[in-house]
């Protein structure tokens, strides 16, 4: 398990997480207001994502959007009073199980958010899924499509759990995931396993329920 450096608002690497950034032409500053938060639940795509610079694919720009949800998910969601993540003072987690691209645009959020002194977002990379592997020491947990065999053991782990699920497979709702993103029509959209979610004492805003395209109760 690897806690990312560049999530600490200490950190030191702050120049070339910079660097790195300005290399991604996506404008993470804005992404951070309430009411940007909100447009991109209701529309799936933030209303700048036509002039983003450099001429990064439609797979990059998804990639950086799936890390604005699950960053966005924070916000949406309350975690039972007396529940703390092992480890963490006061930072929100969002781990990451497996090989995706999405942990690198995580990682450049979080930076981006340290640099602007917006609160403590850590990213922890698991790295592969290894059997009894304890993937507790998060809030949000994205499932990476390349441990979709292990899918069912990783949900039955945290069945206790208050870790909020999230994956980018259809499959992942039916075996017991909370939350799964989709591409439709060039925009990320999401369903919600509402019963998943409180089974573990997650509540879900009404407005995150509202902007879902199917919410599963069964």
């Amino acid at each position: 398990m690897k806690l990312n450096s560049a999530t600490s608002p200490q950190g030191n690497g702050r120049s070339g997480d910079r660097q790195a950034l300005a290399g991604r032409a996506w404008p993470w500053a804005r992404l951070v207001g309430g009411a940007i938060l909100i447009a991109t639940l209701l529309l799936g795509v933030p209303p700048w994502q036509q002039v983003c610079l450099g001429g990064a694919s439609p797979r990059v720009e998804h990639d950086q959007l799936k890390a604005v949800f699950l960053y966005n998910f924070l916000h949406f969601v309350t975690w039972p009073a007396d529940y703390k993540v092992p480890g963490q003072a006061s930072a929100m987690v969002i781990g990451v199980v497996g090989d995706s691209p999405v942990r690198q645009a995580l990682t450049e959020l979080s930076a981006e958010l340290s640099q602007m002194d917006k609160g403590s977002l850590r990213v922890v990379d698991f790295g592969s899924y290894q059997e009894a592997m304890d993937l507790s020491a998060c809030h949000v947990l994205f499932v990476s499509n390349s441990e979709r065999a292990h899918m069912g053991k990783i949900i039955a782990s945290l069945r206790h759990v208050p870790v909020l699920t999230v994956a980018d497979t259809e499959a992942f709702l039916a075996a017991g995931g909370m939350i799964t993103l989709l591409e439709q029509q060039n925009r990320i959209r999401y369903h919600i396993n509402r019963k998943a979610a409180t089974g573990v004492d997650l509540r879900l805003s009404s407005q995150l329920l509202k902007t879902a395209i199917k919410v599963q109760d069964e």
